[in-house]
């Protein structure tokens, strides 16, 4: 007997500029019968919104807002203090890269990965930061804590093709700074309008442990 399989598609709010989008995955050759979930990206929502059962509700709040988060629903924050258009800023870049991530890279996480993560996790808060590679390894030199974590989604951005090799060594660069222990989803993609190699990185708010100084931000 075929089993139903989930299969999620982006559905996007953004209260600061009242815009919604709904992205959906191509289908690929599997038969299986699919119960189509939302995984719902809400910008700056109202601290009051009411949100499906059935579906997967991720909003994406300023630095320590404070919501209720029913069971199916989770928080990323942004990572420090901010105004509505830096918090803008930030969830058009996390909207994007999770959008071409994982529809479209290269090597491949799709939404069910996004959604295991975001479950398997002790904690329903988390938080999302992007910096080049350089800022990467200037975090390394300085030896900042920031990395300490145990359970995260690492996105990398290029602009152009790089090798397999190339590839390898950021990953070592990056995945050298996590505890050994560390459970690792990567996607690679191209992204045209980058300058640089970009990092992204999503992990629990729990596992931060420490708070980045602002002589330790780049």
């Amino acid at each position: 007997m075929n089993k139903t399989k989930r299969s999620f598609y982006l559905s996007i709010k953004n209260f600061l500029t009242d815009d919604s989008m709904v992205v959906t995955p191509l289908l690929d050759n599997d038969t299986t019968e699919r119960n189509p979930t939302a995984l719902q990206l809400l910008v700056n929502a109202p601290v009051n919104y009411k949100t499906s059962d059935s579906d997967v509700n991720v909003f994406l709040d300023k630095h320590n807002f404070e919501r209720d988060l029913p069971n199916g629903s989770y928080q990323i924050q942004h990572y420090e203090v901010c105004n509505d258009k830096v918090l803008n800023d930030w969830a058009e870049d996390l909207i994007g890269t999770l959008n071409i991530a994982h529809f479209s890279s290269i090597i491949t996480l799709n939404l069910s990965d996004l959604v295991d993560k975001l479950a398997s996790s002790k904690n329903n808060k988390f938080t999302f930061r992007s910096f080049s590679l350089l800022d990467t390894y200037k975090f390394k030199n300085k030896a900042t804590k920031i990395f300490n974590l145990s359970n995260i989604l690492i996105y990398i951005g290029s602009q152009k093709d790089i090798s397999i090799a190339e590839y390898r060594e950021i990953l070592d660069n990056i995945s050298s700074e996590f505890n050994k222990s560390s459970i690792m989803g990567v996607s690679f993609f191209k992204w045209p309008g980058l300058k640089n190699i970009e990092v992204s990185l999503l992990y629990d708010l729990m596992n931060q442990n420490q708070s980045i100084s602002k002589e330790d931000r780049v």
